[in-house]
C-alpha cells in the first residue's frame, strides 16, 4: 500500500508537468498508470477525459467523463465538459441539458451560466439567454462578461435604452477593453 501510494504522487506530480507543458499524450500515459492502480479513482477518470478532449477524443473523453460520473455523482465540473464535448460534436440540444444538469447540481458555475446563455442566443432563445445573463450578474457582480453579454443581446435585438447603456458602461468600469469601448459607443449611438 505505501509504495502504491507513492506511486500515485509520482505518476499524480508527472501528469500535472506534462499537462502543463502542453504535453497531453504524457499526462494521459500517466494517468492510465494511476487508473491501472486504482481503476475506481473518478477524479482521475475524470482527469483522464479532460485530457482525451485536449487532445481531440471527443468520443474517448465523453466515455471517461461519464464512468467519472457513475462513481461520483457530484463531480464538479463534469457536466460542464460533457456540454463542451456536446457543442464541439454539433449537438446544442445534449449541451444545453450538460449545462443545466452542471447548474442544478452546481447554481453558481459562471462558465456553465455565460455558456448556456451564448447556447440559448444561438439557438434562437433571447428570452432565455437574458435570464442567463441576469443570474449571471447575480453570481458574478464584479466580472464584466454578464453585463457585455446582457447589453450586446438588449442592442442586438434592437432594444437598447437606458438599462443598456448601463450594463454596457458596468462592463466598461469592470474591464476596459477595447471590445467593452466598442459596446459602449454603438449603444450610445442607438439610445441617443
Amino acid at each position: 500500500p505505501r509504495r502504491q501510494r507513492q506511486m500515485c504522487i509520482r505518476d499524480s506530480s508527472q501528469r500535472d508537468v506534462h499537462a502543463a507543458m502542453g504535453r497531453y499524450d504524457e499526462a494521459l500515459a500517466a494517468m492510465r498508470e494511476l487508473l491501472e492502480i486504482r481503476p475506481d479513482d473518478a477524479r482521475a477518470r475524470y482527469e483522464a477525459g479532460r485530457l482525451l478532449i485536449q487532445l481531440g477524443d471527443l468520443a474517448g473523453a465523453e466515455a471517461e467523463i461519464r464512468a467519472a460520473l457513475e462513481a461520483r455523482p457530484q463531480l464538479p465540473d463534469a457536466h460542464f465538459n460533457l456540454a463542451l464535448i456536446a457543442e464541439q460534436a454539433g449537438d446544442p440540444g445534449l449541451a444545453e441539458r450538460e449545462y443545466r444538469a452542471e447548474l442544478e447540481r452546481f447554481p453558481g458555475h459562471y462558465q456553465a451560466r455565460a455558456n448556456l446563455g451564448i447556447l440559448l442566443v444561438q439557438t434562437g432563445r433571447p428570452a432565455g439567454a437574458e435570464e442567463s445573463f441576469r443570474k449571471l450578474i447575480e453570481i458574478g457582480p464584479e466580472q464584466p462578461v454578464g453585463y457585455h453579454l446582457l447589453a450586446r443581446l438588449q442592442l442586438e435585438a434592437g432594444r437598447a435604452d437606458e438599462e443598456t447603456l448601463r450594463l454596457a458602461l458596468r462592463a466598461e468600469e469592470l474591464d476596459p477593453s477595447p471590445r467593452n469601448r466598442e459596446l459602449v459607443r454603438r449603444v450610445r449611438a442607438q439610445v441617443n
